[in-house]
């Protein structure tokens, strides 16, 4: 990550050509000006989108923290 403070990553891009592949899996065509406004009305002030962004960051530092007690444990012998 260049910048700490952000994260960007390729799998947070869309762009006009996969409003159009989804468009014409609808058997609809669209100019391009209308597939920025899709995605523009998409992205644009989604709380549902936030939300399940924040829900993933909240089960990802729970995983982390479990991870940590699971490798912080002392090592307990062998059952034989």
């Amino acid at each position: 990550m260049s910048n700490p403070k952000y994260y960007y990553g390729t799998e947070l891009k869309w762009s006009t050509e996969d409003v159009e592949l989804i468009a014409e899996g609808m058997d609809i065509r669209l100019t391009q000006e209308q597939m920025v406004q899709v995605l523009i009305a998409t992205f644009e002030d989604n709380e549902y989108i936030g939300q399940m962004i924040n829900e993933e960051i909240q089960k990802t530092i729970e995983h982390i923290k479990e991870s940590e007690k699971y490798w912080s444990q002392p090592t307990r012998p062998a059952y034989r």
